[in-house]
């Protein structure tokens, strides 16, 4: 496939792509449409069935670590130049009554949900950028 082509392909990055998820599915859904793939979990062996397809790019991301989420962004941004379309999908699951969930595992869940560090670092690569994603 010719340069042109591949840097026509629309660049997506995709958080929580644990095997069996959500955001697995999406990944192989994208990819499937011709897109170049970033694909991120805590964990990269949790993603070991893409490891060998060259259709993703698999990053490690704790979406509540700035370093984290800067180091992914550069990656991204030093092999791809942008990224056009982001699916936030990182989370996890507490299961148990409210009143028995301690409240700094309720905090760490709504963080990860809701008011990660990846926002502001996104906002600031599409002001460069000069757009927003799809």
């Amino acid at each position: 496939m010719d340069n042109q082509n591949e840097e026509q392909k629309q660049v997506v990055l995709i958080t929580g792509c644990s095997s069996g998820g959500i955001g697995h599915a999406l990944a192989r859904a994208f990819a499937a449409s011709n897109c170049h793939v970033v694909a991120t979990t805590r964990t990269l062996s949790s993603m070991q069935d893409l490891k060998d397809d060259p259709r993703f790019c698999l990053q490690e991301l704790d979406v509540e670590s700035d370093q984290s989420v800067e180091n992914v962004m550069s990656n991204v941004i030093s092999k791809f130049g942008r990224i056009d379309i982001v699916v936030n999908n990182a989370g996890f699951l507490r299961v148990g009554p409210l009143a028995e969930i301690p409240l700094a595992a309720l905090q760490t869940s709504f963080n990860t949900h809701f008011m990660f560090s990846f926002d502001s670092v996104l906002l600031k690569h599409y002001s460069y950028q000069r757009q927003g994603p799809n």
